[in-house]
């Protein structure tokens, strides 16, 4: 009996049924057919995960996510490689922020720089304001090339210093005019002027005159312009007297005036010692370069300890200027044609006076007492930072003594005074040995500030040990160098003629002395060689003028000595011997 095969009807809506063959993987004989309402599989539900472990990520299998490593990589044998670790959403935008790539650099300097040349001249000058200073100031390396970017007006100032300095390394090359960017500096350096004059009268004007002032004293002096830059200097001080007077510093943040401040305050010594222009003070009225923010005068507001060398030369700044403004001493020195009077002569200084000053000093060596003996350890590792202390030294002893000595008139004890006159030499090698350039001999050593050349004239013109004196002489020479309105030369050629003096009167020092603290010194530009006598109502003086040239020492400045009638003696005999001395 044949097996029979049901087949069930076919509905035209349904698909047909397959057909038996070598397709379909089944074997001869058997049918297939749709069953309705059959149930479907069911996958197993897991929640789906994307914190796994990073092994269990690459082989693509569940991670059981225990920690510190999971489980099935345990299992496995398999080193489990952690997991990574989502930013949290307070820092997600400094995440994002290190993360970001910068596919085209920014280009500002499209509009700031017309040509290469002037993008040379300006990044010269970045590299030229850590050079001449051994206190570098925020102003100057931070804030100033910043705001140069928006201020034409000290845009320009910056590329007339950069043009001046640049190829142009000796002081040859600077003075004389003949550099090779020379003419591009001046263009600049008018162009930064004229801004200055016309540009629009807004609260802006007031900084950018200011920041102007300082580059234009840097610029001046380069030149070998140094009445021009005292000029600036005293125009920088009155107007930032009036400014704080009225309280009118415009857009000026306060950190911005209080490096102003700073930059105008290191200019005190340049300044005095030429009989510059300091702001009157009344009793009601403290000018902004003495007073403190609390107190009447800055100097009440010293702290009782110095953190590093920066702040302790801020404050010597401080202690520098009041000390010498408010003791009333004079240099005797000056530029002919800035005053309509002669410079005040050194004059004597009283006990009491003395004593009152040498203890506002005393309080800032007592603060800057550690700060030398770690910068003596140092010296081998931070060379910068020992020649730092080393000038900040020098300063303080050379002030010391003129204060000890009555403004160098007790005469007993500068005879004495000789180790602290060759503390003083030795100082003074060690700084300016140390700014020297090395090798590069035809490079100038420049600063735009205090510098040992003033203390070691001081030494030169009162130590009474002829060998002390040599060696003043011998490292004038060895390191010449120009600070803003200073030059090592004409302090040379004013130490030849004190020599000369001191020979020609036989080493007396009463002769010495009664020439010395009547000079007065009247640095010009002309060479006119002229001997007049000018009668006044209590006495004759003796007005003489010596030009003296040295072939390196343009353009040639002349030096006057204005001697009362007692001393004419032994001025001819001093005029004589120092006739045979000029080349």
């Amino acid at each position: 009996m044949s097996a029979i095969t049901k087949t069930p009807a076919t509905d035209p809506g349904s698909a047909p049924a397959p057909t038996p063959g070598k397709g379909t993987g089944k074997a001869p004989g058997i049918l297939t057919f749709a069953v309705d309402g059959r149930p479907r599989a069911n996958r197993t539900k897991n929640t789906k995960t994307r914190s796994g472990c990073v092994t269990c990520k690459k082989r693509r299998i569940r991670c059981d996510e225990a920690k510190p490593s999971c489980l099935n990589c345990a299992k496995s044998k398999r080193t489990c490689e952690g997991y990574v670790q989502k930013p949290a959403a307070a820092d997600l935008p400094k995440f994002l922020g290190e993360r970001r790539t910068i596919l085209i650099k920014p280009n500002y300097e499209a509009n700031l720089f017309t040509n290469q040349l002037q993008k040379d001249h300006f990044h010269y000058w970045l590299n030229f304001t850590k050079e001449f200073t051994l206190f570098p100031t925020d102003l100057m390396s931070h804030m100033m090339p910043q705001i140069a970017r928006d201020e034409p007006a000290i845009r320009h100032a910056a590329f007339a210093i950069g043009a001046a300095t640049m190829v142009n390394h000796s002081r040859q090359d600077r003075t004389s005019g003949n550099g090779k960017f020379t003419e591009e500096a001046y263009k600049h350096y008018g162009k930064a002027i004229q801004i200055i004059r016309h540009g629009d009268q807004s609260r802006r004007s007031i900084p950018r005159a200011l920041l102007s002032c300082l580059l234009f004293v840097t610029f001046e002096s380069l030149q070998g312009n140094h009445k021009a830059a005292l000029q600036h200097m005293n125009h920088g001080c009155n107007m930032l007297d009036q400014v704080i007077k009225q309280g009118i510093s415009g857009e000026c943040p306060p950190k911005l005036v209080e490096e102003v401040q700073a930059g105008f305050r290191r200019f005190t010594l340049l300044s005095w010692s030429l009989n510059g222009f300091h702001p009157p003070e009344t009793d009601s009225y403290v000018p902004w370069c003495c007073r403190g923010r609390r107190s009447r005068y800055a100097i009440d507001e010293m702290p009782p300890a110095f953190n590093d060398l920066r702040e302790a030369q801020k404050w010597w700044e401080i202690t520098q200027h009041h000390v010498i403004y408010k003791s009333g001493i004079k240099s005797g020195f000056a530029f002919e044609g800035l005053q309509r009077d002669n410079p005040h002569p050194m004059t004597q200084i009283t006990a009491e006076t003395s004593k009152k000053y040498l203890d506002i000093m005393e309080k800032w060596q007592v603060r800057f007492k550690p700060l030398i003996k770690d910068a003596v350890r140092q010296r081998a590792s931070n060379p910068q930072k020992y020649l730092q202390m080393s000038s900040l030294r020098l300063y303080y002893l050379s002030l010391e003594l003129g204060f000890k000595s009555m403004y160098y008139h007790d005469l007993d004890y500068l005879a004495d005074s000789t180790p602290a006159f060759k503390t003083i030499v030795s100082l003074c090698r060690i700084v300016m040995s140390g700014q020297h350039h090395g090798p590069d001999v035809e490079k100038e050593v420049f600063t735009v500030e205090s510098s040992p050349t003033w203390p070691l004239m001081i030494v030169g013109v009162f130590c009474a040990d002829p060998e002390v004196r040599k060696d003043v002489n011998q490292l004038m020479r060895e390191y010449p160098r120009r600070d803003g309105i200073w030059d090592s030369r004409a302090f040379d050629a004013i130490l030849r003629s004190t020599e000369a003096l001191r020979e020609a009167s036989a080493g007396h020092i009463e002769a010495c002395r009664s020439i010395l603290d009547n000079k007065q010194l009247i640095f010009g530009e002309d060479g006119v060689r002229r001997r007049t006598y000018e009668p006044s109502a209590q006495d004759v003086c003796l007005e003489v003028k010596i030009l003296i040239i040295y072939p390196d020492f343009l353009p040639a400045n002349a030096w006057r000595l204005i001697i009362r009638a007692d001393d004419i003696p032994e001025l001819f005999s001093f005029l004589s011997h120092l006739r045979k001395q000029l080349p």
